[in-house]
């Protein structure tokens, strides 16, 4: 897999090249080419590439930010993607004391890839006049510009700043997330879903509280509560996973449980079982499975992994699940005794012990 620093190459910078010459500005191409592609680039991350990149900028664009920001916008529009995430940066960069004229800046460049990132000091700077603006963001005809209105302000958002004032309490981020409620982009749905799983993290209750207030009202609605909940329903909440329709397993039993007592490094381990459901029939089913893995540290780390979700309509189910122990570039394997558990509705009804081995030779 191409690594995604790589997209800063040597087509992109000739592209932005040419760009910053059809606007007109007036500088040294070779002296550019060098500052960009110096000592240190093959060393760079992707966030690190984009920040030297913006500084190289810089040193072309007009001195006065009032001056640069036109141009910055207008050669944005030909890149897309993480290529363009350079863009946004500048404006993180250096217009952070300029919010009357960066923000507008940041929701219009949002169109291109997404400014989640660089709106993030904004809002640590002044949120709560940056969250009054992202809410009438949350009334824009495009998508991208709502979507930027949550995805935004998300607590934790991945690869951004945690914004610690958000995570301590949420209650200012409520306006937003109820004016995209019903929203009919499911790019923004996800994005509104995102943000409460964010916030169940520190505040589950408060989650819970906004989704029981507002579940049936409508479609959209019922699919980002649903997904909003995905932290607390593989935790087995009562509260959520009763909102979404999954009842206490009583009369649900497991027959022929059966787990491999062993598996080697890089091969899979297999587990099957018949799922008795007379007594549940018609009913939700959410089925899962957990693993406690053997960390460095000795402590377990214990995974859930969700198998299937259906309508119990038939007597019995017969599962035949397989988990492969491949190792894999998030996930370091440690041998050691493990143990693997099966979830109804949130609720342990198996589990088994098993040794996960080094490979042999």
């Amino acid at each position: 897999m191409k690594a995604l620093r790589l997209v800063f190459d040597t087509t992109w910078l000739e592209e932005l090249v040419i760009a910053l010459q059809k606007q007109g500005v007036d500088f040294d191409v070779a002296g550019f080419r060098k500052q960009v592609f110096s000592e240190v680039w093959d060393e760079l991350v992707l966030k690190q590439r984009i920040r030297h990149i913006v500084i190289c900028l810089s040193e072309v664009l007009p001195e006065e930010y009032s001056d640069a920001l036109p141009i910055l916008e207008t050669i944005a529009k030909d890149f897309s993607g993480l290529s363009h995430l350079v863009f946004p940066y500048f404006i993180e960069l250096h217009g952070l004391e300029r919010p009357v004229e960066s923000l507008p800046a940041l929701a219009r460049l949002t169109l291109g890839s997404s400014s989640e990132f660089a709106v993030r000091p904004f809002i640590e700077s002044n949120q709560s006049a940056v969250l009054n603006l992202m809410l009438q963001w949350t009334q824009h005809p495009n998508a991208h510009i709502r979507r930027l209105a949550s995805e935004g302000c998300r607590p934790r958002l991945p690869w951004g700043r945690a914004l610690v004032a958000l995570k301590i309490n949420p209650e200012p981020l409520r306006p937003i997330l109820d004016a995209l409620r019903t929203d009919n982009s499911l790019y923004v749905r996800k994005s509104v879903a995102n943000n409460l799983n964010d916030i169940s993290k520190d505040h589950p209750e408060w989650v819970l509280d906004w989704c029981i207030q507002r579940h049936g009202q409508s479609v959209e609605t019922d699919w980002i509560i649903k997904h909003g909940l995905r932290t607390l329903l593989k935790q087995g909440d009562v509260k959520a996973l009763s909102l979404i329709g999954y009842k206490n397993p009583n009369g649900v039993s497991v027959e022929n449980w059966t787990v491999a007592s062993e598996v080697v490094i890089g091969q899979k381990i297999g587990f099957q079982l018949s799922l008795n459901l007379e007594n549940f029939i018609g009913q939700k089913v959410r089925l899962e499975y957990a693993i406690s893995f053997v960390r460095k540290q000795k402590i377990p780390y214990r995974k859930l992994f969700k198998i299937s979700e259906f309508f119990a309509i038939t007597a019995v189910k017969s599962i035949n699940k397989h988990h492969d122990f491949k190792p894999i570039s998030t996930r370091t394997y440690y041998p050691g005794k493990h143990k693997v558990e099966l979830l109804v509705n949130g609720v342990v009804m198996a589990e088994s012990e098993f040794m996960l081995s080094e490979n042999r030779l």
